[in-house]
């Protein structure tokens, strides 16, 4: 069975985050703000041919919307806050859970969001992000192409002069060195819930793998706690965004950070790899293993979805049967929200979509 989300409020306060406990040690503060609900339960889940792993579930990580970006943001919403932005802004595709994230979690803490967008194939999930974004969100602008992102964000920074407005960005995912902070202590507070797991043997933990951040951050996180583990990102995005150099250069630029306050780098017991065999046909378009996966999980009461952590699960699944995964010493890290998020959302939530994203909901004739 899947292990119940914590009911109460932070089991983790501010100042009990593990890697905040750790800075504090070395006397050095980072700005921070305690908006998710830690520490996420570990248990294991097994399937009806006996198949199983452990799961670690972020999904239900903060209230209203939870998943891997609520970590992420704790340490993004606080820098930005900490440089005296009044907004933040960032980029993703129509029905990106990211974009989700940011505009919930900056309004909880009275930050406005401005978000720069693409197309991506529709989805119930898609349409319902779009809703999200549409409650939550003061600016929505809707480009034709990735190529588009670029030239829509210098736009936006010009207009920030003339409207005197101090914006903090936010790149896609949230994947900054800042950002990757979130998973350096969900590392630091999965280690200490390591013994439930019990084996011996070399952890191997699998998670999607978009923008990188999530898989930077449990690299340098577990080798900072000394965890000896494999870490198998499955590529659910374009390789020209998910790719050995962006995981390399976010793993570096965090132990920077993290050794000019004062930590220090133990010797590495952390391996990592990309998978590329699961991401199918392209971003946002699922695959047929995905699938079964997504609805074998559901069964078992796990909510995954096709874009992204369906994919990672049919890639687990596949190595656990083909015996090519360590028995008893698996681990999903689930990075999807499980909130019921359409709750959230006001009845006039359709009448509030913006006139570039109607066509979205328009239904085919």
């Amino acid at each position: 069975m899947v292990d119940a989300p914590p009911s109460s409020s932070s089991n983790f306060p501010a100042d009990r985050r593990p890697l905040l406990e750790r800075l504090r040690a070395v006397g050095a503060a980072v700005p921070h703000l305690p908006l998710a609900d830690l520490p996420t339960p570990l248990g294991e889940l097994v399937l009806d041919d006996g198949c199983s792993f452990w799961l670690k579930n972020d999904g239900a990580a903060a209230p209203v919307y939870g998943g891997n970006k609520a970590r992420k943001l704790e340490w993004l919403l606080a820098e930005a806050q900490a440089q005296g932005a009044s907004t933040v802004r960032t980029t993703g595709a129509i029905g990106s859970n990211h974009c989700v994230a940011t505009a919930i979690h900056a309004s909880r803490v009275a930050l406005r969001t401005e978000l720069v967008q693409t197309p991506q194939p529709l989805s119930d999930h898609v349409r319902l992000n779009i809703l999200a974004l549409s409650c939550f969100a003061q600016r929505m602008t809707l480009v034709g192409s990735y190529r588009g992102v670029a030239p829509a964000m210098a736009w936006a920074r010009l207009t920030d002069r003339f409207r005197r407005q101090r914006t903090y960005p936010i790149p896609m995912g949230g994947s900054s060195v800042t950002g990757t902070l979130g998973y350096v202590n969900a590392a630091l507070e999965f280690a200490e819930q390591r013994a439930r797991i019990g084996s011996t043997e070399r952890l191997r933990i699998y998670l999607a793998a978009g923008t990188c951040g999530t898989l930077a951050g449990l690299v340098v996180g577990l080798e900072l706690a000394e965890v000896a583990a494999e870490l198998v990102g499955v590529r659910v995005v374009d390789e020209a965004v998910t790719n050995e150099g962006v995981v390399r250069e976010l793993v570096a630029g965090t132990w920077a950070r993290l050794e000019a306050l004062g930590l220090k780098r133990p010797a590495a017991r952390v391996t990592w790899t990309l998978r590329h065999d699961g991401f199918g046909d392209g971003y946002g378009i699922g695959t047929p293993a995905g699938a079964a996966a997504q609805a074998e999980l559901t069964r078992h009461g796990l909510k995954t979805e096709a874009t992204y952590t369906a994919k990672a699960a049919a890639v687990m699944l596949a190595d656990l049967r083909g015996g090519r995964a360590p028995a008893q010493a698996t681990v999903f890290w689930h990075t999807l929200n499980s909130q019921p998020l359409l709750a959230a959302l006001p009845h006039d939530a359709l009448t509030r979509v913006p006139a570039a994203y109607k066509r979205f909901f328009e239904v085919s004739r």
